[in-house]
Protein backbone atom coordinates (compact mmCIF):
# COMPACT_ATOMS: atom_id res chain seq x y z
CA UNK A 1 0.00 0.00 0.00
CA UNK A 2 0.91 3.52 -0.42
CA UNK A 3 -0.28 7.01 -1.16
CA UNK A 4 0.69 10.12 -4.06
CA UNK A 5 2.19 7.51 -6.44
CA UNK A 6 1.03 4.01 -8.19
CA UNK A 7 1.46 0.72 -7.54
CA UNK A 8 3.72 -1.70 -9.75
CA UNK A 9 2.30 -4.80 -8.49
CA UNK A 10 -0.95 -3.57 -9.82
CA UNK A 11 1.01 -3.29 -12.90
CA UNK A 12 2.30 -6.59 -13.73
CA UNK A 13 0.76 -9.31 -11.36
CA UNK A 14 1.78 -11.60 -13.28
CA UNK A 15 5.29 -10.41 -12.48
CA UNK A 16 6.15 -12.26 -8.99
CA UNK A 17 10.05 -11.64 -9.26
CA UNK A 18 12.85 -9.98 -7.76
CA UNK A 19 14.32 -6.78 -8.59
CA UNK A 20 16.30 -3.44 -9.02
CA UNK A 21 19.25 -1.78 -7.19
CA UNK A 22 22.84 -1.17 -6.99
CA UNK A 23 23.89 -2.72 -10.73
CA UNK A 24 20.30 -2.60 -11.21
CA UNK A 25 18.63 0.32 -11.61
CA UNK A 26 19.60 3.76 -13.26
CA UNK A 27 19.19 7.05 -14.19
CA UNK A 28 18.33 7.76 -17.44
CA UNK A 29 17.83 10.83 -20.03
CA UNK A 30 15.83 10.96 -23.26
CA UNK A 31 16.92 11.30 -26.84
CA UNK A 32 20.50 13.64 -27.57
CA UNK A 33 19.95 14.98 -23.41
CA UNK A 34 20.76 11.43 -22.52
CA UNK A 35 21.96 11.82 -18.74
CA UNK A 36 24.75 9.50 -17.35
CA UNK A 37 23.46 7.30 -14.52
CA UNK A 38 24.25 8.90 -11.22
CA UNK A 39 21.77 7.71 -8.56
CA UNK A 40 23.21 3.62 -9.82
CA UNK A 41 24.67 2.11 -12.08
CA UNK A 42 22.34 1.08 -15.37
CA UNK A 43 19.38 -1.43 -14.91
CA UNK A 44 20.37 -2.78 -18.08
CA UNK A 45 23.96 -4.24 -16.89
CA UNK A 46 24.66 -8.00 -18.10
CA UNK A 47 23.71 -10.36 -15.65
CA UNK A 48 27.11 -12.35 -14.78
CA UNK A 49 26.10 -16.42 -15.61
CA UNK A 50 22.27 -14.99 -16.21
CA UNK A 51 21.35 -18.88 -17.09
CA UNK A 52 21.79 -19.62 -13.31
CA UNK A 53 19.83 -16.53 -11.76
CA UNK A 54 17.46 -17.05 -14.64
CA UNK A 55 17.08 -21.14 -13.49
CA UNK A 56 16.09 -20.03 -9.46
CA UNK A 57 12.35 -19.98 -9.64
CA UNK A 58 12.05 -16.75 -7.77
CA UNK A 59 14.59 -14.54 -9.60
CA UNK A 60 13.31 -16.25 -13.11
CA UNK A 61 11.37 -12.99 -14.32
CA UNK A 62 13.45 -10.46 -12.66
CA UNK A 63 14.11 -8.63 -16.21
CA UNK A 64 10.76 -8.18 -16.90
CA UNK A 65 9.97 -6.35 -13.77
CA UNK A 66 12.89 -3.89 -14.79
CA UNK A 67 11.40 -3.07 -18.30
CA UNK A 68 8.19 -2.77 -16.12
CA UNK A 69 10.50 -0.02 -14.79
CA UNK A 70 11.77 1.40 -17.79
CA UNK A 71 7.76 1.91 -19.30
CA UNK A 72 7.05 3.71 -16.00
CA UNK A 73 9.79 6.06 -16.76
CA UNK A 74 8.91 6.11 -20.35
CA UNK A 75 5.97 8.11 -19.09
CA UNK A 76 7.46 10.41 -17.63
CA UNK A 77 6.02 11.53 -14.17
CA UNK A 78 6.82 14.00 -12.58
CA UNK A 79 8.05 14.37 -8.54
CA UNK A 80 4.38 15.78 -7.13
CA UNK A 81 3.16 12.31 -8.42
CA UNK A 82 6.01 9.53 -9.07
CA UNK A 83 5.17 6.19 -9.74
CA UNK A 84 5.84 4.59 -6.26
CA UNK A 85 6.18 1.01 -6.00
CA UNK A 86 6.60 -1.23 -2.44
CA UNK A 87 8.82 -4.66 -3.16
CA UNK A 88 7.86 -4.39 -6.26
CA UNK A 89 9.55 -7.84 -6.39
CA UNK A 90 8.80 -9.38 -3.43
CA UNK A 91 11.41 -9.99 -1.28
CA UNK A 92 12.62 -6.81 0.70
CA UNK A 93 9.24 -5.40 2.10
CA UNK A 94 10.60 -2.95 3.59
CA UNK A 95 11.76 -0.96 0.66
CA UNK A 96 10.41 0.81 -2.37
CA UNK A 97 11.24 2.68 -5.70
CA UNK A 98 10.42 6.30 -6.79
CA UNK A 99 10.23 6.67 -10.22
CA UNK A 100 10.27 10.41 -12.08
CA UNK A 101 11.89 12.98 -14.09
CA UNK A 102 12.71 16.37 -13.34
CA UNK A 103 12.95 19.11 -16.01
CA UNK A 104 16.41 20.06 -15.28
CA UNK A 105 19.12 17.80 -14.35
CA UNK A 106 18.74 17.27 -10.44
CA UNK A 107 20.74 15.71 -7.53
CA UNK A 108 18.34 13.83 -5.45
CA UNK A 109 17.61 13.32 -1.65
CA UNK A 110 15.58 10.53 -0.02
CA UNK A 111 14.96 10.64 3.43
CA UNK A 112 12.72 7.87 5.41
CA UNK A 113 11.72 9.48 8.89
CA UNK A 114 12.78 7.52 12.32
CA UNK A 115 11.22 7.33 15.41
CA UNK A 116 14.31 9.66 16.81
CA UNK A 117 16.64 11.99 15.62
CA UNK A 118 18.97 8.68 15.33
CA UNK A 119 16.94 6.38 13.38
CA UNK A 120 16.01 8.20 10.65
CA UNK A 121 17.95 7.32 7.10
CA UNK A 122 18.60 9.79 4.72
CA UNK A 123 20.92 9.65 1.54
CA UNK A 124 22.00 12.09 -1.13
CA UNK A 125 22.86 10.52 -4.44
CA UNK A 126 25.52 11.47 -6.43
CA UNK A 127 25.75 13.50 -9.75
CA UNK A 128 22.72 14.95 -11.78
CA UNK A 129 20.27 13.90 -13.95
CA UNK A 130 16.58 14.03 -15.80
CA UNK A 131 15.27 10.44 -15.10
CA UNK A 132 15.11 9.00 -11.50
CA UNK A 133 14.41 5.40 -10.21
CA UNK A 134 15.21 6.16 -6.50
CA UNK A 135 15.43 3.07 -4.26
CA UNK A 136 14.20 3.60 -0.70
CA UNK A 137 15.46 1.41 2.01
CA UNK A 138 14.43 1.68 5.92
CA UNK A 139 10.48 1.29 5.77
CA UNK A 140 9.60 0.13 9.10
CA UNK A 141 6.85 -2.57 9.33
CA UNK A 142 2.97 -2.18 9.72
CA UNK A 143 3.52 1.77 8.98
CA UNK A 144 2.45 4.76 7.35
CA UNK A 145 5.79 5.38 6.40
CA UNK A 146 7.09 9.37 5.71
CA UNK A 147 9.46 9.94 2.96
CA UNK A 148 10.32 12.97 1.91
CA UNK A 149 12.23 13.14 -2.03
CA UNK A 150 14.23 16.35 -2.91
CA UNK A 151 14.98 17.37 -5.76
CA UNK A 152 18.10 20.12 -6.37
CA UNK A 153 18.92 21.56 -9.41
CA UNK A 154 22.51 22.51 -9.99
CA UNK A 155 21.15 25.96 -9.64
CA UNK A 156 20.16 25.22 -6.67
CA UNK A 157 16.69 25.15 -6.64
CA UNK A 158 15.15 22.56 -4.88
CA UNK A 159 11.90 20.82 -5.24
CA UNK A 160 10.54 18.71 -2.05
CA UNK A 161 7.70 15.73 -2.06
CA UNK A 162 6.46 14.31 0.58
CA UNK A 163 5.21 10.48 0.37
CA UNK A 164 3.58 7.92 2.71
CA UNK A 165 4.48 4.56 2.19
CA UNK A 166 2.23 2.41 3.87
CA UNK A 167 3.91 -1.46 4.72
CA UNK A 168 2.55 -4.74 6.06
CA UNK A 169 2.80 -6.60 9.46
CA UNK A 170 6.00 -8.62 9.34
CA UNK A 171 6.35 -12.28 9.57
CA UNK A 172 4.82 -14.09 13.03
CA UNK A 173 7.86 -16.20 12.60
CA UNK A 174 10.63 -13.68 12.55
CA UNK A 175 12.76 -12.85 15.49
CA UNK A 176 12.06 -10.26 17.97
CA UNK A 177 14.63 -7.57 19.40
CA UNK A 178 14.97 -6.24 23.00
CA UNK A 179 17.29 -3.85 23.26
CA UNK A 180 19.45 -3.30 26.71
CA UNK A 181 21.70 -0.77 26.44
CA UNK A 182 21.68 1.93 23.59
CA UNK A 183 23.60 5.05 23.59
CA UNK A 184 22.89 5.90 20.31
CA UNK A 185 25.13 9.20 20.11
CA UNK A 186 27.96 6.87 20.61
CA UNK A 187 26.96 4.09 18.13
CA UNK A 188 28.62 3.72 14.65
CA UNK A 189 26.02 5.10 11.98
CA UNK A 190 24.34 2.38 9.89
CA UNK A 191 21.81 -0.33 10.35
CA UNK A 192 22.70 -3.70 12.58
CA UNK A 193 22.85 -6.68 9.71
CA UNK A 194 22.25 -10.09 10.90
CA UNK A 195 21.89 -13.85 9.47
CA UNK A 196 20.71 -17.09 10.39
CA UNK A 197 23.47 -19.94 10.02
CA UNK A 198 21.82 -22.24 8.47
CA UNK A 199 19.45 -22.31 4.95
CA UNK A 200 15.79 -21.78 5.26
CA UNK A 201 16.44 -21.30 8.99
CA UNK A 202 15.41 -17.69 9.79
CA UNK A 203 14.97 -15.03 7.73
CA UNK A 204 18.24 -12.02 7.10
CA UNK A 205 17.33 -9.10 8.67
CA UNK A 206 18.70 -5.69 9.71
CA UNK A 207 17.73 -3.28 12.86
CA UNK A 208 18.03 0.30 13.80
CA UNK A 209 19.21 1.24 17.42
CA UNK A 210 15.99 1.28 18.79
CA UNK A 211 15.88 -2.55 17.87
CA UNK A 212 13.00 -1.97 14.71
CA UNK A 213 13.53 -3.83 12.09
CA UNK A 214 13.97 -1.44 9.21
CA UNK A 215 15.13 -4.10 6.04
CA UNK A 216 14.88 -7.88 5.83
CA UNK A 217 14.54 -10.64 2.89
CA UNK A 218 11.25 -12.52 2.79
CA UNK A 219 12.25 -15.81 1.65
CA UNK A 220 14.37 -17.87 4.24
CA UNK A 221 15.82 -19.91 1.14
CA UNK A 222 18.27 -17.09 0.19
CA UNK A 223 19.71 -17.10 3.72
CA UNK A 224 22.74 -18.78 5.62
CA UNK A 225 25.89 -20.27 5.47
CA UNK A 226 28.05 -17.28 3.82
CA UNK A 227 25.76 -14.18 4.45
CA UNK A 228 26.47 -10.80 5.18
CA UNK A 229 29.63 -10.50 2.98
CA UNK A 230 28.55 -6.78 2.01
CA UNK A 231 30.32 -5.43 -0.97
CA UNK A 232 31.62 -2.08 -1.65
CA UNK A 233 29.33 -1.27 -4.08
CA UNK A 234 26.34 -1.89 -1.53
CA UNK A 235 25.74 -5.58 -2.65
CA UNK A 236 25.70 -8.55 -0.96
CA UNK A 237 25.95 -11.87 -1.30
CA UNK A 238 23.10 -14.87 -0.78
CA UNK A 239 22.50 -18.13 -0.86
CA UNK A 240 21.05 -20.16 -4.02
CA UNK A 241 18.93 -21.79 -0.87
CA UNK A 242 20.22 -25.47 -2.15
CA UNK A 243 23.72 -26.55 -0.38
CA UNK A 244 25.60 -29.85 -1.80
CA UNK A 245 24.40 -33.07 -0.24
CA UNK A 246 26.63 -34.60 2.40
CA UNK A 247 28.75 -31.55 2.84
CA UNK A 248 28.80 -29.33 5.70
CA UNK A 249 26.30 -26.62 4.08
CA UNK A 250 28.66 -26.33 0.73
CA UNK A 251 27.10 -23.98 -1.78
CA UNK A 252 27.25 -24.58 -5.51
CA UNK A 253 25.95 -21.01 -5.88
CA UNK A 254 25.66 -17.54 -4.17
CA UNK A 255 23.83 -14.70 -5.72
CA UNK A 256 24.85 -10.91 -5.32
CA UNK A 257 21.85 -9.38 -5.21
CA UNK A 258 21.22 -5.80 -4.16
CA UNK A 259 19.15 -4.46 -1.31
CA UNK A 260 16.02 -3.94 -3.59
CA UNK A 261 16.47 -7.35 -4.97
CA UNK A 262 17.87 -7.09 -7.97
CA UNK A 263 20.23 -10.12 -8.95
CA UNK A 264 23.03 -9.20 -11.29
CA UNK A 265 25.74 -12.57 -10.23
CA UNK A 266 25.42 -15.60 -9.69
CA UNK A 267 29.02 -17.07 -8.58
CA UNK A 268 29.36 -21.00 -9.10
CA UNK A 269 31.90 -22.13 -6.95
CA UNK A 270 32.12 -25.49 -5.58
CA UNK A 271 31.78 -26.03 -1.64
CA UNK A 272 31.30 -22.25 -0.85
CA UNK A 273 31.20 -21.43 2.40
CA UNK A 274 31.86 -19.40 5.69
CA UNK A 275 33.52 -16.76 4.84
CA UNK A 276 33.78 -14.99 1.28
CA UNK A 277 36.18 -11.51 0.88
CA UNK A 278 36.06 -8.89 -1.66
CA UNK A 279 39.50 -7.82 -3.12
CA UNK A 280 40.36 -4.15 -4.42
CA UNK A 281 40.63 -5.24 -7.78
CA UNK A 282 36.98 -6.73 -7.12
CA UNK A 283 37.49 -10.25 -7.59
CA UNK A 284 36.13 -12.38 -4.81
CA UNK A 285 37.97 -14.75 -2.46
CA UNK A 286 35.87 -17.84 -1.39
CA UNK A 287 36.55 -20.44 1.15
CA UNK A 288 35.49 -23.49 -0.50
CA UNK A 289 35.82 -27.24 -1.36
CA UNK A 290 37.34 -29.29 -3.63
CA UNK A 291 35.23 -31.38 -5.83
CA UNK A 292 36.19 -34.80 -6.13
CA UNK A 293 37.97 -35.70 -2.95
CA UNK A 294 37.19 -36.88 0.53
CA UNK A 295 37.67 -33.37 2.44
CA UNK A 296 35.69 -30.61 2.44
CA UNK A 297 36.25 -26.73 3.77
CA UNK A 298 39.86 -26.87 3.21
CA UNK A 299 40.09 -25.18 0.05
CA UNK A 300 40.43 -21.23 -1.16
CA UNK A 301 39.30 -19.84 -4.41
CA UNK A 302 39.70 -16.93 -5.85
CA UNK A 303 37.16 -16.13 -8.76
CA UNK A 304 37.28 -12.80 -11.23
CA UNK A 305 34.30 -10.69 -10.58
CA UNK A 306 33.96 -10.01 -14.30
CA UNK A 307 34.09 -13.43 -15.92
CA UNK A 308 32.78 -15.25 -12.95
CA UNK A 309 36.04 -17.67 -13.63
CA UNK A 310 38.32 -19.49 -11.03
CA UNK A 311 41.58 -17.50 -11.56
CA UNK A 312 43.83 -18.72 -8.75
CA UNK A 313 43.39 -21.29 -5.68
CA UNK A 314 45.14 -22.41 -2.27
CA UNK A 315 44.67 -25.64 -0.86
CA UNK A 316 45.13 -25.85 2.94
CA UNK A 317 46.26 -29.61 3.07
CA UNK A 318 49.25 -28.12 0.70
CA UNK A 319 49.93 -25.73 3.00
CA UNK A 320 49.47 -27.12 6.03
CA UNK A 321 51.08 -30.41 5.87
CA UNK A 322 50.48 -32.90 8.95
CA UNK A 323 50.97 -36.23 9.85
CA UNK A 324 46.71 -37.02 9.83
CA UNK A 325 44.37 -34.93 8.40
CA UNK A 326 41.76 -35.12 10.97
CA UNK A 327 39.43 -33.19 13.17
CA UNK A 328 40.83 -32.49 16.77
CA UNK A 329 38.21 -34.74 18.92
CA UNK A 330 35.73 -33.56 20.85
CA UNK A 331 34.83 -32.37 16.74
CA UNK A 332 32.97 -35.18 14.58
CA UNK A 333 34.41 -33.92 11.38
CA UNK A 334 36.71 -36.53 11.12
CA UNK A 335 39.01 -37.17 8.22
CA UNK A 336 36.02 -34.81 5.92
CA UNK A 337 36.04 -32.15 8.05
CA UNK A 338 39.71 -31.99 9.33
CA UNK A 339 40.06 -27.91 9.61
CA UNK A 340 36.92 -26.61 8.90
CA UNK A 341 38.17 -22.94 7.94
CA UNK A 342 35.57 -20.64 8.55
CA UNK A 343 37.44 -17.19 8.28
CA UNK A 344 39.42 -15.54 5.59
CA UNK A 345 41.29 -12.58 5.92
CA UNK A 346 43.38 -11.28 3.22
CA UNK A 347 46.25 -8.26 3.70
CA UNK A 348 46.86 -7.59 0.14
CA UNK A 349 49.29 -4.85 0.80
CA UNK A 350 51.56 -7.96 2.59
CA UNK A 351 50.02 -10.83 0.13
CA UNK A 352 48.95 -12.86 3.36
CA UNK A 353 46.50 -14.54 4.42
CA UNK A 354 44.75 -15.47 8.08
CA UNK A 355 42.75 -18.20 8.23
CA UNK A 356 40.65 -19.63 10.88
CA UNK A 357 40.57 -23.71 11.38
CA UNK A 358 37.84 -24.65 14.00
CA UNK A 359 38.59 -27.98 14.27
CA UNK A 360 42.37 -28.07 15.29
CA UNK A 361 41.55 -24.97 17.39
CA UNK A 362 44.10 -22.99 15.08
CA UNK A 363 44.81 -19.56 13.09
CA UNK A 364 47.73 -19.06 10.91
CA UNK A 365 48.92 -16.66 8.71
CA UNK A 366 50.40 -17.91 5.32
CA UNK A 367 52.25 -16.16 1.97
CA UNK A 368 49.74 -15.96 -0.89
CA UNK A 369 52.59 -16.23 -3.08
CA UNK A 370 54.68 -18.98 -2.20
CA UNK A 371 52.22 -20.69 0.26
CA UNK A 372 54.62 -20.79 3.01
CA UNK A 373 53.60 -20.79 6.66
CA UNK A 374 54.31 -17.41 9.11
CA UNK A 375 53.08 -18.57 11.91
CA UNK A 376 50.29 -20.78 13.95
CA UNK A 377 48.76 -20.40 16.33
CA UNK A 378 47.22 -23.15 18.59
CA UNK A 379 48.08 -24.90 21.44
CA UNK A 380 47.47 -28.27 20.07
CA UNK A 381 47.96 -28.46 16.53
CA UNK A 382 51.90 -29.41 17.34
CA UNK A 383 51.39 -32.39 19.04
CA UNK A 384 50.99 -34.59 16.97
CA UNK A 385 52.66 -32.56 14.25
CA UNK A 386 56.45 -31.98 15.16
CA UNK A 387 56.83 -30.40 11.29
CA UNK A 388 54.99 -27.77 12.45
CA UNK A 389 56.18 -26.97 15.75
CA UNK A 390 58.42 -24.04 14.19
CA UNK A 391 55.81 -21.91 13.50
CA UNK A 392 53.55 -21.95 16.62
CA UNK A 393 53.80 -18.66 18.45
CA UNK A 394 55.32 -19.01 21.95
CA UNK A 395 52.44 -17.19 24.64
CA UNK A 396 54.29 -14.28 26.52
CA UNK A 397 52.79 -11.77 29.41
CA UNK A 398 50.19 -12.57 31.55
CA UNK A 399 46.61 -13.95 31.59
CA UNK A 400 47.22 -15.51 27.69
CA UNK A 401 44.76 -17.84 26.42
CA UNK A 402 44.74 -19.60 23.61
CA UNK A 403 41.39 -20.01 21.23
CA UNK A 404 39.79 -23.18 20.94
CA UNK A 405 36.65 -23.49 18.22
CA UNK A 406 37.22 -20.07 17.29
CA UNK A 407 35.56 -17.73 14.59
CA UNK A 408 35.81 -14.67 12.67
CA UNK A 409 40.02 -14.39 12.56
CA UNK A 410 40.66 -10.91 11.05
CA UNK A 411 43.84 -8.65 10.67
CA UNK A 412 43.12 -5.32 12.61
CA UNK A 413 44.17 -2.20 10.86
CA UNK A 414 47.56 -2.09 13.39
CA UNK A 415 48.46 -5.89 12.61
CA UNK A 416 46.91 -7.32 15.71
CA UNK A 417 44.70 -10.00 15.19
CA UNK A 418 41.36 -9.94 16.61
CA UNK A 419 38.96 -13.16 16.62
CA UNK A 420 35.97 -14.21 18.48
CA UNK A 421 36.86 -17.14 21.19
CA UNK A 422 34.59 -19.67 21.78
CA UNK A 423 36.09 -21.50 24.46
CA UNK A 424 34.33 -24.60 23.98
CA UNK A 425 36.90 -27.19 25.62
CA UNK A 426 37.39 -28.30 29.36
CA UNK A 427 34.13 -27.46 30.12
CA UNK A 428 31.93 -31.32 30.82
CA UNK A 429 32.90 -32.91 33.86
CA UNK A 430 33.66 -37.34 33.49
CA UNK A 431 29.67 -37.97 32.96
CA UNK A 432 29.97 -35.16 30.31
CA UNK A 433 27.90 -32.74 31.87
CA UNK A 434 28.08 -29.34 31.18
CA UNK A 435 30.00 -27.62 34.04
CA UNK A 436 27.96 -24.27 33.62
CA UNK A 437 30.26 -22.21 35.46
CA UNK A 438 33.15 -22.79 33.39
CA UNK A 439 31.53 -21.41 30.83
CA UNK A 440 32.30 -18.25 28.84
CA UNK A 441 33.04 -16.83 25.36
CA UNK A 442 35.19 -14.23 24.44
CA UNK A 443 35.78 -11.49 21.66
CA UNK A 444 39.82 -11.42 22.46
CA UNK A 445 43.09 -9.47 20.21
CA UNK A 446 46.60 -10.58 20.11
CA UNK A 447 49.11 -8.99 19.55
CA UNK A 448 51.75 -10.92 17.73
CA UNK A 449 55.71 -10.74 17.59
CA UNK A 450 56.77 -12.52 13.92
CA UNK A 451 60.08 -11.91 14.68
CA UNK A 452 60.57 -13.32 17.99
CA UNK A 453 57.65 -15.65 17.24
CA UNK A 454 55.60 -14.65 20.32
CA UNK A 455 52.05 -13.96 20.90
CA UNK A 456 50.82 -11.54 23.68
CA UNK A 457 46.76 -11.50 24.68
CA UNK A 458 46.08 -7.77 25.21
CA UNK A 459 42.55 -7.61 24.88
CA UNK A 460 39.43 -9.54 25.89
CA UNK A 461 35.82 -9.14 26.32
CA UNK A 462 33.16 -11.85 27.61
CA UNK A 463 34.92 -13.68 29.62
CA UNK A 464 33.99 -11.66 32.72
CA UNK A 465 30.19 -12.43 31.91
CA UNK A 466 30.14 -16.00 32.49
CA UNK A 467 27.06 -18.49 30.93
CA UNK A 468 25.30 -15.58 29.98
CA UNK A 469 27.38 -14.94 26.77
CA UNK A 470 28.22 -18.57 26.08
CA UNK A 471 28.06 -18.62 22.34
CA UNK A 472 29.25 -22.51 21.64
CA UNK A 473 29.55 -22.06 17.82
CA UNK A 474 29.58 -19.38 14.98
CA UNK A 475 29.33 -15.93 16.06
CA UNK A 476 31.22 -12.52 14.91
CA UNK A 477 34.00 -9.91 15.92
CA UNK A 478 34.28 -6.66 13.70
CA UNK A 479 36.31 -3.57 14.03
CA UNK A 480 34.54 -0.49 13.88
CA UNK A 481 37.13 2.05 14.84
CA UNK A 482 39.76 3.00 17.36
CA UNK A 483 38.61 0.76 20.35
CA UNK A 484 35.24 0.49 18.57
CA UNK A 485 33.72 -2.95 18.43
CA UNK A 486 30.80 -4.93 17.33
CA UNK A 487 30.47 -8.59 19.11
CA UNK A 488 27.99 -11.05 17.77
CA UNK A 489 27.65 -13.94 20.58
CA UNK A 490 25.27 -15.42 17.63
CA UNK A 491 25.32 -19.14 19.14
CA UNK A 492 23.32 -18.95 22.58
CA UNK A 493 20.83 -22.31 23.57
CA UNK A 494 19.09 -21.44 26.72
CA UNK A 495 17.37 -23.62 29.00
CA UNK A 496 14.34 -22.69 30.42
CA UNK A 497 15.43 -22.90 34.16
CA UNK A 498 18.67 -20.24 32.66
CA UNK A 499 21.07 -22.93 32.34
CA UNK A 500 22.94 -23.00 29.32
CA UNK A 501 23.35 -25.62 26.47
CA UNK A 502 26.26 -26.53 24.29
CA UNK A 503 26.43 -27.11 20.50
CA UNK A 504 29.14 -30.51 20.89
CA UNK A 505 28.10 -31.70 24.06
CA UNK A 506 24.54 -31.53 24.17
CA UNK A 507 22.23 -33.98 22.24
CA UNK A 508 20.58 -32.15 19.51
CA UNK A 509 16.99 -33.02 20.38
CA UNK A 510 17.68 -31.10 23.64
CA UNK A 511 19.07 -28.17 22.58
CA UNK A 512 16.94 -27.76 19.05
CA UNK A 513 14.12 -27.64 21.53
CA UNK A 514 16.07 -24.59 23.63
CA UNK A 515 15.76 -20.87 23.44
CA UNK A 516 18.27 -20.15 20.44
CA UNK A 517 19.02 -16.50 21.08
CA UNK A 518 21.89 -14.25 19.95
CA UNK A 519 23.56 -11.18 22.06
CA UNK A 520 24.84 -8.46 19.89
CA UNK A 521 27.01 -5.56 21.90
CA UNK A 522 28.52 -2.55 20.24
CA UNK A 523 31.89 -1.52 22.52
CA UNK A 524 33.68 2.02 22.56
CA UNK A 525 36.39 2.46 24.63
CA UNK A 526 35.85 -0.35 26.96
CA UNK A 527 32.05 0.73 27.57
CA UNK A 528 29.09 -1.25 26.51
CA UNK A 529 26.80 1.56 23.80
CA UNK A 530 24.64 -0.87 22.63
CA UNK A 531 23.77 -4.20 23.44
CA UNK A 532 20.16 -6.19 21.98
CA UNK A 533 18.64 -9.72 22.35
CA UNK A 534 17.40 -11.17 19.33
CA UNK A 535 14.75 -14.07 20.38
CA UNK A 536 11.65 -14.76 20.10
CA UNK A 537 11.77 -16.96 16.95
CA UNK A 538 12.44 -20.97 16.80
CA UNK A 539 16.29 -20.28 16.04
CA UNK A 540 17.90 -16.64 16.22
CA UNK A 541 21.19 -17.69 16.17
CA UNK A 542 23.28 -15.76 13.93
CA UNK A 543 26.12 -16.39 12.02
CA UNK A 544 27.49 -12.66 11.92
CA UNK A 545 26.38 -9.44 12.92
CA UNK A 546 27.35 -5.94 10.56
CA UNK A 547 26.96 -2.53 10.95
CA UNK A 548 26.77 -0.98 7.90
CA UNK A 549 24.91 2.28 5.73
CA UNK A 550 22.28 0.52 3.72
CA UNK A 551 22.97 2.87 0.74
CA UNK A 552 26.85 2.20 0.69
CA UNK A 553 28.45 2.21 -2.74
CA UNK A 554 25.28 3.86 -4.15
Amino acid sequence: MYMNGRNLRNLKKAVAVIGIGAMGLGVFGCGSEKQEAVEIPNLTSAVLNDSTVTADSHFANQAQVVKSLEEELAKKPKLDNPFVALDPFHIAPLSAVAVFVTDEPSQITVRVEGKDEFTAIEHTFAGFGKQHMVPIYGLYADTANKVTVTAVTQSGNSTVKDLEIKTDVLPEDISKSEVKVKQADKMAVGLTFVDCPHVNGNYMLAVDANGDIRWYLSEKKYNGSVMLTHLKNGNMLISNGEPIPNTYNNLPTVFEISPLGKVVAAYNVYGIHHDIREMENGNLLFAASKEGRDSQNDYIVEVDRKTGKAVKEWDLKEILPMTAYEAKKPYIGGTSNWFHNNAIWYNEAKKEFVVSGRHQNAVLKFDADTKQIKWILSKTIGDSNENLRKYMLKPVGDDFEYPTAQHAAMEMPDGRIMLFDNTNFDIVDASGNLLQDRLYSRAVIYEIDEKNMTVRQVWEYGKERGRDLYSSFISDVDYLGQEHYLLDFGGKYIADDGSVYDHMYTKKDIKNKSKRQSTIIELLNGEVVWELDLLGNSNSNTYKAERKDIYQGI
